[in-house]
């Protein structure tokens, strides 16, 4: 389910009933898949109490910034949906706010922004190295869970 952020409980769009069968063929294929809802947002939550309280709020296991729109979009044409996210930053791990500026308020990298970050502090550019490395770990984790989605999912 997809629950898009409006400051109180959110928004749903329930997913595809392909959920049980997925979850099990993801499990089958030794990758965790937690159940529950995604939150989208419109800007990122930075701060583990951030992310706390979003999760308190809507009882959201993940935050992102499409799948509503993809699952509202999905429900007006009347094709079923399922949105499976790859965690790169845990409710633990707080965002810099120094990257605030490598994005643009649409998501879009920034490249003066992060050219800045990585002549910035060793910290900032450590935090860059982390995260690079997170997402790219996540990237292929996602493009394996899809594959074994896309084999389990018979719409």
């Amino acid at each position: 389910m997809a629950l898009q952020d409006d400051g109180l409980r959110g928004l749903s769009f329930g997913a595809a009933p392909a959920l049980v069968p997925v979850r099990a063929a993801l499990a089958a294929a030794g990758m965790s898949a937690e159940a529950g809802a995604v939150l989208t947002v419109d800007v990122p939550l930075r701060t583990p109490s951030s992310k706390r309280a979003a999760h308190r709020r809507t009882g959201a296991v993940a935050v992102d910034m499409e799948a509503a729109g993809v699952a509202q979009a999905a429900r007006t044409l009347g094709i079923p949906w399922l949105a499976i996210k790859a965690v790169v930053d845990g409710v633990e791990d707080p965002l810099p706010e120094f990257l605030a500026g490598c994005t643009t308020p649409s998501g879009d990298l920034r490249w003066r922004g992060v050219i800045e970050s990585l002549c910035g502090s060793g910290e900032d550019r450590r935090t860059l190295w982390r995260l690079g490395r997170a997402s790219r770990q996540a990237a292929l984790t996602l493009r394996r869970a899809l594959d074994v989605a896309l084999a389990a999912w018979s719409p």
